[in-house]
């Protein structure tokens, strides 16, 4: 066999000549369906880059292209391409689609050493290697260096302990799994404990872009900011965040570290030439830390014409720096807001008062500025009274479009270690599974924590008004996404919303002003909804929904009359005993953990709710309870077609476009 298979795996492990191997870099799957806009790891373009600066021969595989089945796209591309090494990575929330990526490699040949690198390895290397099981080894912090150093020594042969940064498996333990080290790293570190070497980001390469998918990226419409701009593609421009909010996670550690401007601009000249950008997103941990470098910075990009979006602290938005900005045509504001209440915000680390907050948001929003921001509950000190001080300003202060989450203990950061000194996270490697669902870090009583989250679920989608004269004109089954018509509620200009995607995106955004609506969900998609719920129900029994975020609660309240002998689940401990009441319902129905319904057999058939984590979602439930015949995304249910196994709706056609007659060009009601 020509692959990889005539290698004998690690210990002892001599691999043919560096200049002769064939390294695979594959970036998992992200998006709920292919022509979705995501955010590309740049880190793995970085090691792609570097890879092939080094002289090694390097091919890439992006399995967001393609709906095909992950197992199916690496199995093809296996069998047609010789491959010794395959690399991939994500951070610890996207634990199983890394998993993904390993499992069919291992299947197709279980000599091919497979590397994992990013912040699910760095955040906790050792529980994280004994949750990847099919990883071979793991890079921890930045891998441009500690990969080529790791290739060379497994060529050579050499010591694996004089490669920094690396964590690997003696598998000569039968039946154990031993994680050794060439840092000596333990089970609780930070990550400023590694004497690992820092990269110097002015000498690396320009990512290897191809290798991330930016052709194909290049001409997706993004759907994240609510906006209609095309060739919106990422770029770094510095590494590293000098601060240490308690729930904030960063593998490139508090060392900050800027690129020259002018080669920043190199790069903005090869993107905007090669790609056609229009839009750029600067995707540093923290871009405004040095107020010098923004004012050159946007001085510089002027010239452009091209919208662009960063992060910044809120004490560095001052009147001087926002008019900069406005001048320099940027259009959106990353912030981290976290809460409106000061003894919340002392906790978190923020250094930033609510009074700060205020002023930055005020400033931003009478420039014209967008903003993006999360206020996120359940800090350790958290109280009902600290809960309702901020969602009493948030109920005020709509306009800033904030968004409403709930605090989630990542490992390697300080809440994660205050939830496993309470004994919060009882098993660190499950934690990890599962995605890292969230845990009561605060004293609250239990019946305030629900209603925190009671708040968090039904709130969001009210404080959108809705567009005047609304039009559904078409529905696209197959994508689930809708055309709409109407005017904005604020400045009655005209818009035309094109494949707004139902279930992911909860707001349509003015063309004119920015302000943005709710996105309805169509009633034709609740009918193929419940088309599709009828049959499965036929044919399974009693069916779940696993994941229940607002939109879902929404869908719920609206249209969920229909719906009878269900489960609601959801894998947070914090929202279990959450009910929800279906509309023209008397009854409420409480969510429940997964372990209740499914390890029992209750339920053999489980819709996922949330669409962007459905591949994730699929592969834990496969793993973890054997009795589930079928999962299937909301997405199936709204398509209703030959790509799940039941017979479409009697009286609604199963192709994938269609536009209700009665619905094309009419006026909706308060549906």
């Amino acid at each position: 066999m020509w692959l990889a298979c005539e290698l004998t795996l690690l210990f002892g492990l001599r691999l043919r000549l560096m200049k002769d191997l064939n390294i695979l870099v594959v970036v998992p799957r992200i998006v709920a369906r292919a022509g979705d806009w995501y955010q590309p790891p740049l880190g793995l373009g970085y090691i792609s880059a570097v890879l092939k600066e080094a002289g090694f021969s390097v091919s890439h595989l992006n399995l967001n292209e393609s709906d095909e089945p992950t197992e199916i796209q690496i199995a093809s591309f296996l069998k047609k391409n010789a491959v010794d090494v395959a690399m991939t990575g994500g951070v610890t929330g996207q634990y199983t689609a890394v998993v993904d990526v390993l499992a069919p490699i291992k299947a197709f040949c279980n000599d091919i050493v497979t590397v994992v690198g990013g912040g699910i390895i760095t955040s906790l290397p050792k529980e994280a290697m004994e949750a990847l099981e099919l990883a071979d080894f793991g890079i921890i912090g930045e891998g441009e260096i500690i990969i080529v150093e790791l290739l060379k020594a497994l060529t050579g042969n050499a010591d694996l302990s004089e490669v920094p940064g690396i964590v690997y498996k003696n598998k000569d333990n039968v039946g154990a799994i031993d994680i050794a080290s060439s840092t000596g790293i333990g089970t609780r570190w930070t990550r400023n404990d590694l004497p690992l070497p820092k990269v110097d980001i002015t000498k690396l390469p320009y990512p290897d872009y191809e290798a991330i998918g930016f052709s194909q990226l290049s001409k997706v419409a993004p759907n994240i900011l609510g906006m209609s701009e095309l060739q919106t593609l990422p770029i770094v421009t510095s590494r590293g965040c000098p601060f240490a909010c308690t729930f904030c996670y960063q593998p490139d550690g508090q060392a900050y570290r800027m690129r020259e401007l002018d080669d920043v601009f190199e790069e903005i000249d090869y993107l905007v030439e090669k790609y056609q950008v229009s839009y750029l997103s600067l995707t540093d941990e923290l871009f405004g830390a040095r107020k010098g470098r923004v004012e050159e910075f946007c001085e510089r990009i002027k010239p452009y014409n091209i919208k662009w979006t960063a992060t910044f602290r809120i004490p560095q938005l001052t009147p001087t720096v926002v008019q900069l900005l406005k001048d320099a045509n940027f259009h959106t504001a990353s912030l981290g807001i976290e809460s409106m209440d000061d003894t919340v915000l002392k906790s978190m680390q923020k250094k930033i008062t609510r009074q700060q907050t205020e002023d930055g948001l005020r400033l931003l929003h009478e420039a014209g500025i967008g903003i993006q921001g999360v206020l996120i509950f359940g800090d350790p000190v958290e109280t009902k009274e600290t809960i309702q001080n901020t969602l009493d300003w948030w109920l005020e202060n709509t306009q800033y479009d904030l968004q409403l989450s709930a605090i989630i203990a990542y490992p390697g950061t300080p809440v994660y270690d205050h939830a496993v000194d309470k004994g919060l996270i009882p098993d660190p490697v499950r934690h990890i599974k599962e995605g890292c669902p969230l845990v009561k870090l605060s004293d609250m009583p239990q019946s305030d924590y629900t209603w925190m989250f009671e708040q968090i679920l039904s709130l969001p989608r009210r404080k959108y008004p809705q567009p005047l004269d609304l039009y559904h004109v078409h529905s696209d089954f197959a994508k689930a996404t809708c055309n709409w018509k109407g005017k904005c509620s604020n400045c009655s200009a005209d818009n035309q919303w094109t494949s707004v995607k139902t279930f992911m995106l909860e707001a349509m955004t003015c063309n004119a002003c920015g302000t943005r609506h709710i996105a309805p969900i169509p009633r034709d998609f609740a009918k193929r909804i419940q088309a599709a719920y009828d049959s499965l129900s036929e044919a399974y029994g009693d069916i779940s929904f696993w994941g229940i975020n607002s939109y879902f609660h929404s869908f719920i309240s609206e249209y969920g009359s229909w719906m009878k002998d269900y489960y609601l689940l959801d894998q947070s401990e914090a929202r279990i005993g959450i009910t929800m009441r279906p509309s023209g319902s008397d009854k409420d129905v409480e969510i429940r953990h997964p372990d209740n319904v499914l390890k029992d057999g209750k339920s053999r058939c489980v819709v996922v709710a949330v669409p962007n984590y459905y591949s994730n979602i699929k592969t834990f439930i496969e793993e973890t309870y054997p009795g589930v015949e079928k999962v299937l995304s909301i997405l199936d249910l709204v398509a209703t077609g030959e790509q799940i196994e039941f017979p479409p709706y009697a009286g609604i056609s199963a192709n994938a476009r269609f536009v209700r007659p009665d619905l094309e060009g009419a006026v909706l009601g308060k549906a």
